[in-house]
């Protein structure tokens, strides 16, 4: 194997997702956003998207039962004490 060839694998650049990117991609998922809009809106690649989904659905945490950021903020919040 060549040194080229050892030097592959994740690109010149390449980040891992951090907890906060993960944390974006559930909230959207729970709000009904695709992958490639997910994608757009944290600045990451759609498959670096799918990825980290299928990852965290690997894991156990792919935040099922999640609520939409809308259900947990004051305007949408649906608890007596908030009113």
């Amino acid at each position: 194997m060549s040194q080229e060839q050892r030097k592959r694998g994740k690109p010149k650049g390449a980040k891992a997702v951090t907890q906060a990117e993960r944390d974006m991609i559930l909230r959207g998922l729970a709000s009904g956003q695709s992958a490639r809009q997910i994608a757009a809106f944290i600045g990451r690649g759609r498959a670096t998207v799918y990825l980290a989904i299928d990852r965290m659905k690997r894991d156990g945490t792919d935040g099922q039962g999640l609520l939409p950021v809308s259900m947990v903020t004051p305007e949408g919040a649906t608890d007596d004490r908030a009113s």
